[in-house]
């Protein structure tokens, strides 16, 4: 007679696929509720069949993320060492046998779900081997679901320390006004960032414009690029701009079309990257 235990995962991991890997159990993408004991098991193939070798790798581990791109820690990482090396597709497939348990306590799956009913992690599975490799072996999306038991804890909430956006701008402007911060950001140009609206003639569609400082070096990002016009024109006209020369020195810039007027301006803006 079958009896409770701990959620099952079974993840069929195929080291030379790049499609997500799916739950072999449900043939989905993993699922497991908030706050529950899961056990993690862990097949490896390759070319379609059971790794039949896996004594090079000295260690695997599991890690879920907040996306496929986040800079934060993982949610959930966790390591084995200790593998099965007779793993066949039979013990495989009759659920008899995997090449790694990676267990996952209720603490460890108490994750916040920030008020929704279920959020998805970005999951990989990732090993180390004996010559020093480090090597992905698959990925896939872990679903966490919220079951609102007693059993499962409260969900984590964040930290009490952290400030909220108005007590963050509060402590910024008690410290620089919005005159200062702005004469700060349209003060005297350097070798590393420099701002100007310059006048453009009538009927011309390129401008070169020199700095007032020379830069660090002709590599250089604009923060801002566009034309205005000053006037009251009954007939005025938008233009693309464009780029087409820097040097440390000075820019050049390609307009979508020659200007109707002398009551345009280039505002432009640059930053130094090296």
């Amino acid at each position: 007679m079958p009896t409770f235990n701990r959620k099952r995962i079974r993840l069929r991991v195929d080291g030379d696929q790049d499609e997500k890997f799916q739950d072999a159990l449900t043939s989905a993408t993993p699922v497991l509720w908030r706050g529950n004991d899961v056990q993690i098991e862990l097949g490896l193939f390759f070319g379609g069949l059971v790794a039949d070798d896996i004594s090079n790798l000295t260690s695997v581990t599991l890690e879920a993320k907040l996306s496929q791109v986040s800079a934060e820690p993982p949610v959930i990482s966790k390591t084995v060492s200790v593998f099965d090396n007779t793993l066949t597709l039979e013990t495989w497939t009759d659920k008899s046998k995997q090449h790694a348990v990676i267990p996952l306590t209720a603490a460890e799956t108490n994750l916040s779900l920030s008020g929704a009913t279920e959020k998805t992690y970005w999951l990989t599975v990732s090993a180390v081997t004996s010559a020093g490799y480090a090597i992905t072996l698959g990925v896939s999306s872990l679903l966490v679901r919220e079951d609102n038991a007693g059993t499962a804890g409260t969900p984590p909430t964040n930290d009490p320390t952290y400030l909220t956006a108005a007590e963050t701008t509060a402590l910024v402007e008690d410290k620089i006004s919005s005159a200062e911060l702005l004469a700060a950001l349209r003060g005297t140009a350097t070798d590393s960032w420099e701002s100007g609206a310059t006048t453009l003639a009538a009927d011309v569609d390129t401008v070169t414009v020199p700095f007032t400082v020379a830069k660090t070096s002709a590599d250089y990002e604009f923060l801002a690029l566009h034309v205005r016009n000053l006037s009251g024109d009954a007939v005025k006209a938008a233009y693309f701009v464009s780029p087409i020369d820097q040097t440390d020195e000075e820019f050049t810039v390609q307009l979508s079309g020659n200007t109707l007027s002398a009551n345009y301006v280039l505002v432009w803006h640059v930053v130094a990257l090296s």
